[in-house]
């Protein structure tokens, strides 16, 4: 089964109980009885996200998105929003 992924969240749990959180941005999964393969288009673990970062990169893309004067691509704007939001999600996840 091939299926596409869009922004949101991977949790990993191998054989030993440990679980991973990854926030994912686009790409595609594929799954068959011995493997599962993610390509992700951005992929980054909850312990190594900029939550910093993510949430200086949300209130941005909010205030851009407040004033829509056409000269800005507001579905970027938002899909940097969608982005910035699920990492600061994962993130918050961490062990």
């Amino acid at each position: 089964m091939l299926t596409e992924l869009t922004t949101g969240l991977i949790k990993l749990t191998l054989a030993n109980g440990f679980e991973a959180f990854i926030a994912t941005s686009g790409g595609f999964m594929e799954v068959s009885r011995e493997k599962v393969i993610i390509l992700a288009d951005a992929a980054v673990l909850s312990e190594e996200a900029a939550v910093e970062k993510a949430r200086a990169e949300a209130d941005r893309a909010r205030k851009l998105l407040e004033v829509p004067d056409g000269s800005i691509d507001a579905e970027a704007v938002r899909k940097d929003l969608d982005h910035a939001e699920n990492l600061i999600r994962v993130a918050q996840m961490r062990h």
